[in-house]
């Protein structure tokens, strides 16, 4: 990822790596300090992430945090609490962006299972719905035609966003980037595009 730092003009300025289960993070974040970063990219999952953010802030690193997918969860909010306010998270589906399908799908998710989804059950939702739909374009449930109809289906809007597959089957969408707000996760003001 050095590389698409620099060409988005940026620069990596240290890099730190844990293996999962730890919860000192001081002496990494130490190091990171020196190097005065305007970003700290976290990735992994909340119980550890939420452990670094406070303890970068606790060592006085105030650089904006981002996240990826595996911190997009109320629980990075209920363990990090106020450090993590402000913090970007990559995520493959924003619950409350401003969308009637995601609207009616956290609303029927909800009522189904008493909790709002997260992006692990929007994701499997759009996995089970494109299926039927290349199955119904195939018209048929053999695994060959449905494979076949997954590359004609084009552009499919699903309750993650548009999903689209390439020449090898590779799924082409763009992230959501969500922020903690006021001790929620929000659509963030500045979402990224394919190019």
């Amino acid at each position: 990822y050095d590389e698409a730092v620099k060409a988005a003009g940026g620069s990596v300025v240290a890099k730190e790596q844990n293996a999962g289960g730890y919860t000192d993070f001081k002496a990494q974040l130490t190091k990171i300090k020196g190097e005065t970063p305007d970003l700290l990219f976290l990735s992994g999952y909340f119980p550890e992430g939420s452990k670094i953010a406070q303890q970068a802030r606790e060592l006085g690193i105030d650089a904006q945090l981002l996240g990826s997918d595996g911190y997009a969860s109320q629980e990075i909010i209920n363990l990090g609490g106020q450090a993590v306010e402000g913090m970007l998270i990559s995520t493959f589906f924003d619950a409350t962006k401003d969308d009637p399908a995601v609207t009616e799908f956290v609303k029927a998710y909800t009522a189904k299972f008493d909790a709002e989804p997260d992006w692990f059950g929007a994701c499997s939702y759009d996995a089970v719905m494109i299926a039927a739909a290349a199955a119904k374009k195939a018209g048929s449930n053999e695994r060959a035609a449905i494979n076949d109809a997954l590359g004609t289906l084009g552009a499919y809007q699903g309750v993650t966003g548009t999903i689209e597959f390439d020449e090898n089957g590779d799924v082409l969408k763009p992230l959501n980037i969500v922020v903690v707000e006021d001790g929620k996760l929000v659509t963030a003001p500045v979402q990224p595009t394919i190019e």
